[in-house]
């Protein structure tokens, strides 16, 4: 845009001092009328010039403020990331712990439950104990056998440490007892 206003510019000199040459009217007012439409065409020239800075100290605007907020993002971002990474810190040695506590109370249970426990765990999709509720495993959602169902109640009323299997899908059945006055649901 510059490049051209000066260009213009020269081509006005120039027509000026052909003015000067000029002796014919008719010829003087053709090139005065070039001059000044010369003109006009700079004064747009150098309003579009002006108004393009202004876009320009805009854009650098809008830009330093992208920048800002690129900034506080990135700061955002790695206070975030820090923070999930203690997260993970803590929850990594709280699961370290939960499994070195789950080995000691492995050893302690017997060897051949300890295996059937881990059959079925693996079998079942990370599931191998559910609860008995209105005679029905929460595991499969079969009902089972009567007699088996008043055997588990039995046997934990009495505290017997019997385990029982459900029959279709073999998961590891608990009883738990509902207070008196509600319904076993």
């Amino acid at each position: 845009n510059e490049r051209q206003l000066k260009e213009e510019e020269a081509k006005i000199k120039e027509k000026r001092v052909r003015q000067n040459r000029i002796r014919n009217d008719r010829e003087l007012l053709a090139v005065r009328r070039e001059i000044e439409l010369m003109k006009e065409s700079n004064g747009k020239l150098e309003e579009d010039g002006i108004h393009i800075l202004d876009q320009l100290e805009q854009e650098q605007t809008r830009l330093a403020q992208t920048e800002a907020q690129v900034e506080e993002l990135k700061a955002n971002l790695a206070t975030e990331t820090a923070r999930v990474e203690t997260a993970i810190a803590a929850l990594e040695a709280e699961a370290q712990q939960e499994r070195d506590e789950r080995a000691a109370g492995a050893r302690s249970i017997d060897v051949d439950l300890c295996s059937r426990y881990e059959k079925i765990f693996a079998k079942r999709g990370g599931v191998a104990v559910v609860e008995l509720r209105s005679d029905t495993c929460q595991g499969c959602y079969m009902r089972i056998p009567p007699q088996m169902s008043n055997q588990i109640r039995s046997s934990v009323r009495q505290h017997a440490e019997t385990i029982f299997h459900c029959p279709h899908c073999g998961r590891i059945l608990y009883w738990r007892p509902v207070p008196e006055g509600t319904a076993d649901a």
